[in-house]
């Protein structure tokens, strides 16, 4: 199985902080330009208010939540990874939201986890955390198996980026957000330090400005059971709820688009839907072209398009499209777009070679690994990949 990331479109920080009784969660929820909402779900054990968005082929993922208890959750994306767990209980939904309907506590989580089926693979992590101070993130282990990490009860704090937590003590890694927390949580020494404002200087410190920018942020107060909710990095704008108010008010299911609740203003909702809208424009125009010529005209417009996001989330959709369609030559003017735009980035080359693989179509997959190979001789990203892809064609 081959696995890569696309110009990182799914890039998120989460912290975790606790001193002298207080418990704090938050994170960023950095993402290509969507439309987001609160989602409020009391048909489980616990109540939960999640925010959501939607990923990948889902129309709505429930991305963060936090439950009645004071047990939350939110997820980074980490490169797809198989795991070897063999469950013991059988759960109709998503084990993450199957933990927070049920679990009181991080410690409950821990009990329960291995019994539930998490799937043969994971492309993220999640990170637990509770009123208590307790924190874990699950993520795959070094040998396939399910494991976490877990903050000391020494530690005031515990961060989750974009690697594996699993290698945090082992291989080489680099994240600069990650190093960013670190610096910033250092600065925490008593409880009279940490409170929501504190929170939200560690997010802004990692917030994300590019085509994958921090749509939106929450720090959860895990005591209180309160929300501080950031729209589209506003952080000096906080739109404060009340956990327990929340799920007293609501239904058994509300969902509420996040421009209700802080504004289409802040969210900048016009914008994202302008972008949303020309995306699909596009997109529709690239399938609807007959000819090579025709199909060329349209990429001109996207390849002089400003916004990287729409530029992604064409490529994404139509790319895929023309493979599944055994349509070779389009797909091919649709890879050559990738590499005179992106070409300087090895995720490209690893973006295509996973596509064309999914696709069914092994030639090329070798086809842009090679040539990403040649282009990035020190990518061990792709030698990896050229690896697998070798041992899965054999």
């Amino acid at each position: 199985m081959l696995h890569a990331n696309f110009a990182a479109s799914h890039a998120c920080t989460i912290v975790t902080a606790s001193i002298d009784g207080k418990a704090f969660f938050g994170g960023n929820e950095d993402q290509l330009p969507n439309e987001s909402y609160m989602v409020v779900d009391k048909r489980g054990k616990y109540g939960v208010v999640y925010f959501a968005t939607p990923w990948k082929e889902i129309p709505l993922s429930m991305q963060m939540g936090i439950n009645e208890e004071g047990l939350c959750y939110d997820t980074n994306w980490i490169p797809l990874e198989e795991i070897d767990h063999r469950p013991t209980a059988y759960q109709r939904e998503w084990a993450v939201l199957h933990l927070i309907k049920t679990a009181a506590s991080v410690e409950e989580v821990v009990s329960r986890m291995h019994s539930l089926n998490w799937g043969e693979s994971m492309e993220y992590q999640v990170h637990f955390a509770d009123h208590f101070g307790d924190a874990i993130v699950i993520h795959p282990g070094a040998n396939g198996e399910l494991s976490y990490t877990r903050k000391a009860k020494d530690q005031t704090s515990l961060i989750s980026t974009n690697f594996n937590l699993a290698i945090l003590e082992g291989e080489e890694w680099e994240c600069l957000r990650y190093r960013r927390a670190q610096d910033l949580l250092g600065k925490l020494d008593t409880g009279e330090t940490l409170n929501a404002a504190f929170m939200a200087s560690v997010l802004h410190g990692t917030r994300q400005d590019g085509q994958a920018k921090t749509l939106y942020s929450a720090v959860y107060d895990l005591v209180d059971r309160r929300i501080f909710l950031y729209g589209n990095r506003h952080f000096d704008q906080p739109h404060v709820l009340d956990v327990k108010k929340e799920l007293q008010t609501s239904s058994r299911y509300r969902r509420v688009a996040l421009e209700e609740l802080v504004g289409s203003e802040i969210m900048g909702t016009e914008s994202i839907q302008k972008e949303v809208a020309e995306a699909d424009a596009l997109a529709a125009a690239i399938m609807k072209a007959d000819t090579e010529s025709e199909l060329s005209e349209v990429l001109q417009v996207l390849e002089t398009a400003p916004q990287v996001g729409l530029f992604i989330n064409c490529v994404r959709r139509t790319l895929t499209e023309k493979l599944h369609q055994e349509n070779w030559s389009h797909a091919r003017l649709i890879g050559d777009l990738c590499e005179r735009r992106f070409g300087e980035s090895w995720r490209t080359y690893a973006f295509l070679a996973k596509t064309y693989y999914d696709s069914g179509n092994p030639d090329g997959a070798k086809h842009f690994l090679e040539k990403g190979l040649s282009v990035h001789p020190s990518s061990t990203e792709l030698a990896d990949m050229m690896e697998r892809f070798q041992a899965a064609v054999q």
